[in-house]
């Protein structure tokens, strides 16, 4: 073996090692990797500092728990009955044919994706694709920055912080000319110090995670919007310690509630979840049955009345403002009946315990279609009422409800049922909130 073969050789096994170590730690989700990078600070001098990064995935703490007290008394003063798709830890060299294969998926469909882009893994490949899906006409991919190293922002200062997010968009406007006006924490976690430091930076809107951050998030009037992650297409699994998808029905469950406490849905995706795992590890093979669960999940979201958005446009779509509606609810002892009715909580009053006839659900379905109108509906509901076909609890009409029309999250509860997503006691939740309000008289 002559000199410069022994040169490559040693070259290539260097390359090896640094790879299966980077790799190792990213498949696993456990190494702490110390780095030193060089920052810019406030008077153009470059000074050294040394972070501490994780392997390039959030630390999901499990899914919301919505039938928790503490989200027992929530009712969002607006809606915007629409949701935003968020996906994490898009970056170079890492399950690249996974993150491809999930961005056509949005693109071929021409649907709104909020993709979370890390600095420095925003070169190669990657680099060059970005640019492309964001400067195409009518582009369906919105940027925003998620970290330089996807570093912990809680565990430096406020002035790195700032230095952190402004080195990222430089980064991000030198690759596609473009600006991010939106900044995703990593692992979902921020202080005092990343909202100065993100103030600093004229961002506008930031999304952590409603298990790392306390309600409520304004829908409008905000300086600074907070519309966090709400439901999520995979979860951490207990056994192997990695990401795995969830069903489409579970993730549906989620949005649901969330658009009832909060009047808007973010629902965040990541690489891993959509990856083979082989051995215990990721691997960049797609997982055909999360891509089936994602296209039913997708079809479900584009059959109801519920608008898929930028997050960045969240608080542009607001619909039918329900303006004091606290007092109203507390009143009527329906504290969680806005925006869509949740599947855990809720009324507690007592439903029909008998299934409603089959044939009711060919007339909720022709409204929701829009092949008969509200009024139609409506009637149909009260004959089957007066008629004691249908059963909802006794209750008093609250007094003063300015509304005569059918809230949209009637309509979106009739096609879920319809489609046998929610249960016929979900359902009459919603007729008996029409019947208190005065829109079905009986």
């Amino acid at each position: 073996m002559n000199m410069k073969t022994k040169i490559t050789s040693i070259f290539v096994l260097i390359i090896a090692v640094f790879f299966i170590y980077g790799g190792l730690a990213n498949l696993m989700g456990s190494a702490d990797l110390a780095r030193t990078i060089n920052l810019q600070n406030l008077e153009g001098d470059f000074e050294s500092i040394e972070i501490y990064s994780y392997a390039y995935s959030d630390d999901n703490k499990g899914r919301a728990n919505y039938s928790s007290q503490e989200f027992e008394n929530i009712v969002p003063d607006d809606s915007c009955s629409c949701i935003a798709f968020r996906f994490d830890d898009v970056q170079n060299g890492w399950l690249s044919f996974v993150q491809l294969e999930i961005i056509q998926k949005f693109r071929g469909q021409n649907i709104p994706l909020t993709i979370g882009i890390m600095g420095n893994e925003l070169r190669g490949y990657m680099a060059t694709y970005v640019k492309e899906i964001t400067n195409e006409a009518n582009s369906t991919i919105e940027i925003a920055n998620h970290g330089w190293l996807h570093e912990d922002f809680t565990t430096i200062d406020k002035k790195t912080q700032s230095q952190l997010m402004q080195k990222t968009n430089k980064k991000i406007f030198e690759v596609t000319g473009k600006t991010p006006s939106i900044f995703i924490p990593p692992f979902n976690v921020f202080n005092n110090d990343t909202i100065k430091a993100m103030k600093e930076n004229n961002f506008t809107h930031f999304s952590s995670s409603v298990v790392n951050s306390q309600p409520p998030y304004p829908l409008k009037k905000s300086d600074l919007y907070h519309f966090p992650e709400t439901a999520t297409t995979g979860t951490i699994s207990s056994e192997l310690n990695l990401f795995e998808g969830l069903s489409h029905k579970e993730t549906l469950k989620d949005i649901q509630a969330s658009q009832n406490i909060f009047g808007f849905s973010v629902v965040v995706m990541h690489p891993q979840e959509f990856s083979i795992i082989k051995n215990g590890a990721y691997s960049d093979q797609i997982d055909p049955n999360q891509i089936h669960e994602l296209d039913l999940l997708i079809n479900e979201i584009q059959k109801s009345n519920l608008k898929i958005v930028f997050l960045s446009q969240i608080n542009e779509n607001l619909v039918d403002p329900l303006k004091n509606k606290k007092t109203e609810l507390a009143k009527s002892g329906l504290q969680n009946q806005v925006g869509i009715p949740n599947l855990e909580f809720g009324s507690r009053q007592s439903y029909q315990s008998t299934p409603i006839p089959s044939w009711i659900k060919t007339n909720a379905e022709w409204w929701v279609q829009d092949r008969i109108d509200d009024q139609t509906f409506i009637q149909g509901i009260q004959f089957l009422i007066k008629e004691g076909i249908m059963v909802v609890p006794k209750t008093e009409k609250v007094e003063n409800y300015s509304e005569t029309f059918v809230p949209v999250w009637i309509k979106n509860n009739a096609g879920w049922w319809t489609q046998g997503l929610i249960s016929d006691d979900d359902f009459l939740k919603g007729i008996t909130f029409l019947v208190e309000k005065g829109i079905i008289v009986l």
